[in-house]
């Protein structure tokens, strides 16, 4: 096909001929509104739920971080001849036709694995991989992200939240390790971890003995408290200077005094002109209990978090949800006066979008009056906002098959979006008013206006989408960030100009509008 036949093709000619067959048929007309809005709620009930949902896109990085923690202390030469290459390898073996190399940064309990991926484009691949190799027990907790230091420190978002209510921290320890377990056991999730850490530590408790510490002058409880602290951890530490050489100095026990229960208890203090074991004002007992604690609003907390694999349909999460209940009905028996309770785990997210979705009803709202009071009608803007709605057809629609993001910035570019369409319609509109008199019927009035707006509508969409072409397509580094905005503007602003060179004029055939009234 040659240039002048496309220009042909598409000429305003072509565009009324077009427009004049739908109008002619009031059928057509009636079939054409239905289908559109149609088409609007079939993207709302059935696209939307498929886009995934998160706060801000993360900048792409070609980087992925394996952080492992001990649950229990571990020696850095240990981590370092034995933990770091056992990692290494299994990484090699899993993802190592995708991968340039790795290093490590190792600090005892807490250490991490960076992983060099060739090509970002197969950073998800690799990290998905990675979630399904290593898995969190009551050992080791590993987390594995994308690594990008100039990342916003956003709250994370999971897929499935489950905590775990009861009276004794050991027994609920306990099940959130086999509710872990089943979750694992399914598969269905890339990461899976509680908080706090399944794993049990050995405790040693000491119980002051208030009757015998009373009787004897110089000591009190505190002070012997304050006194052991010292023993195990050593003095505060002071700074001396002199010749202009700083100098820190700290007193420190040698572990061969204080190793293991017996030498502790054992342990002598001053007292007088003599010394007193430490086992003669204390008591000292041996438990196994909970390693870590942690706390939300200053209330403990046993919850387990999970986050699908990447790249997962937002859709698949009541699914996956609905799986973790029947596999916990079926094969966990919990104690009498504890249970599980499912949360939101995006309840967050949920909270942002919201507000965003109340900022684009407000500027409709907005956007309403002001047309309102420019057309000295209440009619007209309704039909130049019906182009608002469509536009969402194409905010949707290009978010899921570009297998972009409901997020901060698209949503963004949907308020955004709900200014600029409307242009068309009120360029439209505005002329139509002016001369529909000059026409014998408001069919005829309705194809001369849209036909010579028609150029100027469909210039004045081409220079915004090719605008946002370079943030659409995620040129340079970083800009993956507002990619979903230029997704959301361009995507919309194109699906919207096409419905409103075909309803505005479907409504206006329809509906009586003059200028300065009703």
């Amino acid at each position: 096909m040659s240039i002048d036949e496309v220009e042909e093709k598409f000429s305003m000619g072509q565009y009324q001929r077009l427009l004049r067959r739908l109008l002619s048929r009031r059928w057509a007309v009636v079939l054409f509104m239905l289908c559109s809005f149609g088409l609007l709620a079939a993207s709302i009930l059935i696209l939307l739920p498929r886009i995934p949902k998160e706060i801000i896109s993360p900048p792409s990085s070609d980087r992925i971080v394996v952080f492992l923690r001990s649950a229990t202390d571990i020696d850095a030469q240990e981590i370092v001849e034995t933990v770091i290459p056992g990692l290494d390898r299994q990484v090699r073996e899993a993802v190592g036709e995708y991968i340039e190399g790795t290093y490590a940064e190792v600090r005892g309990r807490f250490n991490r694995l960076f992983v060099n991926v060739r090509n970002v484009r197969d950073t998800d691949t690799v990290m998905a991989a990675l979630q399904k190799l290593f898995v969190s027990d009551n050992r080791w907790y590993y987390h594995v992200m994308k690594w990008d230091p100039a990342q916003l420190p956003l709250p994370r978002t999971m897929d499935l939240q489950i905590s775990v209510n009861g009276e004794d921290e050991s027994e609920l320890v306990a099940i959130l390790e086999r509710v872990r377990d089943l979750v694992n056991d399914l598969e269905l999730y890339g990461w899976a971890f509680t908080d706090p850490s399944t794993s049990f530590s050995d405790e040693l408790l000491i119980s002051a003995r208030v009757e015998t510490i009373d009787a004897l002058s110089g000591y009190s409880e505190a002070g012997l408290l304050s006194l052991i602290r010292r023993v195990l951890n050593g003095t505060s530490r002071l700074e001396f200077e002199q010749d202009q050489l700083s100098v820190e100095v700290q007193a420190v026990y040698s572990e061969e005094l204080i190793e293991g229960r017996e030498r502790l208890q054992n342990f002598l203090i001053p007292y007088g002109q003599s010394t007193v074991p430490l086992k003669h004002f204390f008591d000292f007992t041996e438990d196994t209990g909970i390693s870590e604690i942690a706390s939300e609003n200053g209330e403990p907390i046993f919850r387990l978090y999970a986050k699908m694999p990447p790249g997962t349909p937002a859709a698949d999460r009541d699914r996956y949800e609905a799986r973790v209940r029947e596999a916990l009905e079926e094969k966990l028996q919990l104690p009498a006066g504890y249970s599980l309770v499912f949360e939101n785990p995006q309840a967050e997210l949920d909270a942002a979008i919201r507000s965003l979705f109340i900022a684009l009803a407000a500027s409709v709202a907005l956007i309403y009056l002001l047309l309102a009071f420019q057309f000295n009608s209440l009619r007209v803007p309704l039909v130049i906002l019906v182009t608002v709605p469509l536009g969402f057809i194409g905010v949707i629609l290009s978010l899921y098959v570009f297998k972009s993001t409901l997020n901060l910035n698209s949503l963004l570019g949907a308020i955004l979006l709900s200014g600029i369409v409307v242009n068309n319609a009120i360029l439209m509109i505005d002329f139509y008013l002016k001369t529909q008199s000059d026409y014998e019927n408001r069919i005829d009035a309705v194809i001369a206006t849209a036909g010579l707006r028609y150029p100027p509508i469909v210039i004045t969409m081409l220079t915004t989408v090719f605008g946002m072409l370079p943030i659409a397509i995620g040129m340079g580094e970083g800009s993956n960030i507002i990619q979903p905005l230029g997704i959301a503007v361009s995507g919309g602003l194109l699906i919207s100009t096409l419905f409103t060179l075909f309803m505005v004029p479907c409504i206006l055939s329809f509906m009586k509008v003059r200028q300065g009234g009703e």
